[in-house]
C-alpha cells in the first residue's frame, strides 16, 4: 500500500560557500557547515552557477576524496577532469552539458578540475550540481573507478507532462533495470522537469532518506500541500513510500526543475574531514597519510581561507549608496555594483497579510486555495465545499474591520529601516565624486556612475510604487472602518411614532 511522504523540514539554499572539494565558490544546501547536516548517507548536495568571460577560467588545484560516491552532473558549460591514482596512473576526461561524470572514490584518488576548453575560450556559463554519497566502509579498501557517462548513456523517462533523468540508480526499485552507473550503497539521484499545472508521483522505498532541491520555478508538495520555491531544499520523513509533486504556474512552456535525492542509509559510525569519509578519527587520519593528500588538503584548505578572509573584507566594507535620495523622501533603494559590495537588503518584503485582512480572513483564503487546488487536480466532489467556503470569505471580509497589521506602522519601519543607509549613500557619492576629479578620463569610472544611476532610477519607481501600495491600503482600510461603524449607527433601535402619537 502506498502513502505519501510528509515534508521533515524546508530550509533555504543558504549552504556555506567555498565549503565543497575543489575550491569552487559553491552554494552547499545538504552536508557539512549546513543547517540540514547530514542524510545518511547523503553528505553533500551542492550547486555550482557562475558566469566565466573567455578565457578567464584556470585549472583548480588537486583534491583528494575518499569513501565516497561523487557525482557531477553538468547542467550548462563544460567540464574537464584529471584522476590520479598511486598504483593506476592519472586518467583524464571531459563531461559536457547533460553528461555526469562520476567517481567511486572508494580508497582514494585525486581530482583536478577545469572549464572545458570550449567554455575556456568562448566564455559562458558553468551550471553544476554535486551530490556526494557516502560507501559502506568496506569499500574503502577497493581501487577508485571514474568515468564519464554521457548523457544519451542516461536513462531517461517521460509522463503525462512531465519527464526524468536517471543521473544515478534506475527510476524505479523492483529490480527489473539495470542502472546507467552500479553502486555499492542503493540510491538515486532523478532529475525532474515538470511543465506547469501537471503533477509527477514517484514511489520509492521506505525508510530510505530523501531530499528534493528546487533549482527553477514553483512546486507544491501535495501530502502538506505546501508551495516551495526556487534555492529551497524539502527533507522528507522516512515513512511512506510515494512522492508526489506539482508543478505550479499554468503559462505555456513554463517548466518547474527539481533534483531528488535519495539512498538507503548505512547506520554505520562514520567521520568526515572535508573531501574524506572514513568509519573513524583513526581511519581519516591514515588517509589524510596517503601520497600527495596533505599536500593537496593544505592547498584546498589555503584556498578557502582566502575565501574567507574575502567575505569578511566585503562584509565589512559594505556598498555605500549611490546618491542622495529623491526629492520629497528620506529614503534610497540601494545599488548594484561590479566594483563595490552590495549592503544588506534594506527591509524585508512585506508580507500578503499586509493587505489589512484579519486572521479569520487570512485563513479562509488559504483553504479556499487549498480546495481549489485539489479540484484542479481531478478531486471530485468538491464544488458544495468551495460554495460554502467562498460564503463564509465573503461574509468574513463584509465583517473586516481592519484588525490586520498595522499599515502606519509598517510604513514607518520600512522608512526607517531605509534611513539606516542614507549616510552611507551620502558617502559614497562623496568618493565616487572625488575619483571621477582626479581622473576625468576614467572611462569605466564614468560608465560605473552611469549604469549606477539608471539601476537607481528603476529601484526609486519600485520604492515609489510600494509607497503609493502602502497608501491605499491604509486607506481601503480606514474606508472600511468607517462603513462598518456607519451600518452599526444605522441599526439603532427606531422608536414607534405610531404608538406615540395615539
Amino acid at each position: 500500500m502506498t502513502s505519501l511522504r510528509e515534508i521533515s523540514r524546508c530550509t533555504e539554499s543558504v549552504g556555506a560557500r567555498n565549503c565543497g572539494g575543489v575550491g569552487h565558490r559553491t552554494h552547499r544546501v545538504v552536508g557539512e557547515r549546513t543547517t540540514v547536516g547530514y542524510l545518511d548517507p547523503i553528505c553533500c548536495v551542492e550547486q555550482l552557477k557562475k558566469k566565466f568571460a573567455p578565457r578567464e577560467s584556470g585549472p583548480l588545484p588537486w583534491t583528494p576524496f575518499y569513501g565516497m560516491i561523487r557525482i557531477v552532473y553538468i547542467i550548462s558549460g563544460g567540464l574537464q577532469w584529471t584522476a590520479r591514482h598511486q598504483t593506476k596512473g592519472d586518467r583524464g576526461g571531459v563531461a559536457e552539458s547533460g553528461d555526469v561524470y562520476c567517481l567511486h572514490a572508494k580508497s582514494g584518488a585525486m581530482v583536478q578540475e577545469e572549464a572545458s576548453q570550449l567554455l575556456h575560450a568562448r566564455g559562458g556559463i558553468l551550471h553544476t550540481f554535486e551530490i556526494w554519497i557516502r560507501e559502506p566502509n568496506s569499500e574503502s579498501l577497493k581501487e577508485p573507478l571514474v568515468d564519464t557517462y554521457q548523457k544519451r548513456e542516461l536513462p531517461r523517462v517521460e509522463g503525462k507532462g512531465w519527464e526524468a533523468k536517471v543521473l544515478l540508480g534506475t527510476f524505479s526499485q523492483d529490480g527489473t533495470e539495470k542502472p546507467a552507473i552500479e553502486t555499492a550503497t542503493p540510491s538515486v539521484v532523478i532529475n525532474f522537469s515538470v511543465f506547469g499545472g501537471n503533477t509527477v508521483n514517484y514511489e520509492l522505498p521506505e525508510h530510505w532518506n530523501v531530499c528534493v532541491y528546487v533549482y527553477e520555478g514553483e512546486v507544491e508538495m501535495q501530502a502538506n500541500m505546501k508551495i516551495v520555491g526556487e534555492g529551497t531544499l524539502v527533507v522528507f520523513e522516512q515513512q511512506g513510500t510515494m512522492l508526489e509533486v506539482w508543478a505550479k504556474g499554468g503559462d505555456a512552456g513554463a517548466v518547474s526543475k527539481f533534483l531528488v535525492v535519495a539512498a538507503a542509509p548505512h547506520n554505520e559510525m562514520f567521520e568526515q574531514d572535508g573531501t574524506i569519509l572514513a568509519h573513524s578519527p583513526q581511519a581519516v587520519e591514515k588517509a589524510k597519510h596517503k601520497p600527495g593528500f596533505r599536500e593537496a588538503l593544505t592547498a584546498v584548505e589555503q584556498m578557502r581561507k582566502q575565501y574567507a578572509a574575502e567575505d569578511e573584507r566585503i562584509k565589512k566594507s559594505r556598498a555605500p549608496p549611490l546618491t542622495r535620495p529623491v526629492s520629497g523622501s528620506s529614503t534610497s533603494p540601494r545599488p548594484t555594483s561590479s566594483t563595490s559590495p552590495r549592503p544588506t537588503e534594506p527591509c524585508t518584503p512585506l508580507s500578503p497579510s499586509s493587505r489589512g485582512d484579519s486572521a479569520s480572513v487570512i485563513d479562509l483564503r488559504q483553504r479556499l486555495d487549498a480546495l481549489n487546488q485539489l479540484k484542479r487536480l481531478g478531486t471530485p466532489g468538491l464544488d458544495p465545499s468551495i460554495h460554502a467556503l467562498k460564503k463564509q470569505l465573503d461574509e468574513a471580509v463584509k465583517k473586516d474591520t481592519g484588525s490586520g497589521p498595522n499599515i502606519e506602522a509598517e510604513m514607518k519601519r520600512y522608512d526607517a529601516e531605509f534611513k539606516q543607509y542614507s549616510a552611507q549613500w551620502v558617502t559614497y557619492l562623496q568618493a565616487l565624486h572625488k575619483k571621477i576629479c582626479a581622473d576625468p578620463n576614467n572611462e569605466v569610472l564614468r560608465k560605473e556612475y552611469k549604469d549606477k544611476h539608471a539601476h537607481y532610477a528603476q529601484q526609486v519607481e519600485v520604492y515609489n510604487k510600494k509607497v503609493e501600495k502602502f497608501n491605499v491600503t491604509k486607506q481601503a482600510q480606514a474606508d472600511r472602518i468607517r462603513s462598518r461603524n456607519k451600518g452599526q449607527n444605522n441599526e439603532s433601535p427606531r422608536r414607534d411614532l405610531t404608538l406615540e402619537n395615539g
